[in-house]
């Protein structure tokens, strides 16, 4: 079980290497070029280039997952689908990530990863001591992931649409925010700013 456990892990984490998780990089180095050339027009649209490739790799690699671990491993479509997942969340982090470094806000990205390893340590305690040594014991990892990272966009969306907002102070206007920079991306979605 352990064996089928790591090959299920190893799997996700080397689909996303191939492509998804350097774009976490380039939007950081990106975006940062962008806040420091003062050129917000071509943050967002570099930015909003890299989510789309992002998206784009991040889909077919999660479906590519779920034939190569029933290819492999002879596991079942449930580990498939939670390896799955797993990549389209790791994915996910790691675009975000890089996006917040790049805008500036590492001392929220690192407080998001410490939320994400405290979420997934607690839920991994609660795997061993519910005594359960099987194919739960990948949900405390992949469950951690996505949801975390989502939630910080419904937030910062949240924050960006809230009636009666404070207007930026004119230091914070000189620094893309990653609302800012995720505009062009979620327009089409019906996001509204």
């Amino acid at each position: 079980m352990a064996t089928a456990i790591s090959t299920a892990l190893l799997l996700a984490l080397l689909l996303a290497l191939l492509w998804p998780t350097a774009t976490g990089s380039a939007a950081s180095k990106y975006v940062a070029r962008g806040r420091g050339a003062h050129d917000l027009a071509q943050t967002q649209a570099v930015a909003a280039q890299i989510a789309r490739r992002t998206v784009a790799t991040t889909l077919l690699l999660a479906l590519a997952a779920v034939p190569l671990l029933i290819g492999l491993d002879g596991g079942d479509l449930s580990e498939a689908a939670c390896v799955a997942v797993f990549v389209v969340g790791y994915c996910v982090y790691s675009f975000n990530s890089g996006l917040q470094f790049g805008a500036g806000q590492a001392a929220r990205a690192t407080g998001w990863h410490l939320i994400s390893a405290c979420s997934g340590l607690t839920g991994l305690l609660v795997v061993f001591l519910a005594g359960d040594r099987g194919p739960a014991l990948r949900l405390p990892l992949t469950s951690v992931y996505g949801p975390v990272h989502r939630g910080w966009l419904a937030t910062r969306c949240a924050r960006a649409t809230r009636s009666g907002a404070a207007p930026r102070t004119a230091a914070a206007q000189k620094r893309p925010d990653v609302r800012l920079v995720l505009m062009p991306m979620l327009r089409p979605c019906g996001a509204r700013w």
